[in-house]
């Protein structure tokens, strides 16, 4: 993880040096810092974007890319398309903020390899975006296929 990689950071105000905290879990951030130790562990200072002057700091073991508070973020994920298996980073604040901004955006049905999620299914679909546009694609075919052979018998 090299000064100026995109990350976020676990929003824990017991690792910030400054008092205010926003509310979000993960913050958007970049790595601002980097010192490499006698044992290989990296020393890596992040700030995040938007709360000047909010520091974070974190000690990234020997042979990892990633802490529990400090993960790889993607760039652009516009290009990703319905399933989100195609981003190069897929982790939890990776995952949460594609699925928050194709919400905002009312696309409700996204996969994840071979798992469909919706988001708030019950909501009012927007032309162009029902179920019936879903058919046809391999894995919510086969995900159909899959509840339909775990039905019981009539």
């Amino acid at each position: 993880m090299e000064i100026g990689t995109k990350v976020w950071i676990r929003n824990d105000t017991t690792k910030a040096s400054s008092t205010s905290a926003s509310s979000a879990l993960w913050l958007a951030g970049e790595v601002t810092g980097k010192t490499v130790q006698e044992d290989g562990a990296s020393h890596v200072t992040a700030t995040a974007e938007g709360l000047a002057g909010k520091t974070f700091k974190f000690v990234i073991p020997p042979g990892q890319d990633d802490t529990n508070d400090l993960m790889l973020r993607n760039g652009d994920v516009e290009g990703v398309g319905d399933n989100l298996i195609n981003l190069p980073y897929l982790n939890e604040p990776e995952l949460l903020a594609c699925l928050q901004a194709r919400y905002e955006r009312y696309v409700i049905y996204t996969y994840t390899g071979p798992v469909l999620i919706a988001i708030n299914p019950y909501d009012t679909l927007h032309s162009g975006d029902d179920v019936s546009s879903l058919k046809g694609n391999e894995l919510f075919e086969s995900f159909i296929r899959s509840i339909k052979a775990r039905r019981p018998a009539p």
